[in-house]
């Protein structure tokens, strides 16, 4: 079994008392806070190389995914991706990263985690040609947590950059339906 250690490590929060227009200290305990090494550009600890399959046995994706600190195998993807099609096409690939934000968790503040796309990617159609290609815009926006006020994460967008081609490979432009579910694609 392995053994959870909780470390907790205390920060301050400014908050502003409008009706007042006074500043106060306020100490938030976050829990578990240590589990990734994350700094402003990247993850920066141990990684694995991880392979998913399709029920019947053929490869649905390959990829790193980040170790905790324990060495196990975490469920976040990190680094590039290739994934592909049932009938072993390639589907996508890309490389993702890490984000964190802070959650109200029922012991108290605790850090989450997330996946976002960055840098170049490209998507397939299951017959071999592009679909897409170009790199995501990160920006941090905020976004609604359990916790009073939410938090800020990193999140890709598709800017108007990107370049798009019929299931023949020829280039065409924008469609929203492509673009929507690249968006919406792991």
């Amino acid at each position: 079994m392995t053994q959870f250690r909780t470390i907790t490590i205390l920060f301050t929060l400014t908050i502003s008392l409008c009706s007042f227009g006074q500043k106060k200290q306020l100490q938030v305990s976050i829990l578990e806070d240590n589990r990734f090494l994350i700094d402003s550009i990247d993850y920066k600890v141990k990684t694995a190389v991880d392979t998913l399959y399709y029920h019947d046995k053929t490869i649905q994706a390959i990829g790193n995914i980040a170790l905790e600190k324990d060495s196990s195998k975490s469920k976040l993807k990190v680094g590039l991706w290739t994934e592909y099609y049932s009938n072993g096409q390639n589907k996508s690939q890309g490389t993702f990263q890490i984000d964190s934000y802070i959650q109200c968790c029922t012991i108290g503040h605790c850090r989450q985690y997330r996946n976002y796309k960055t840098g170049l990617w490209k998507y397939y159609y299951d017959n071999g040609q592009i679909k897409a290609t170009g790199k995501y815009k990160v920006t941090k926006k905020k976004t609604k947590t359990s916790c009073k006020g939410g938090d800020k994460i990193l999140t890709s967008h598709i800017d108007n950059s990107w370049e798009y081609f019929n299931n023949k490979g020829d280039k065409i432009k924008q469609i929203d339906n492509i673009k929507l579910e690249l968006e919406n694609a792991n």
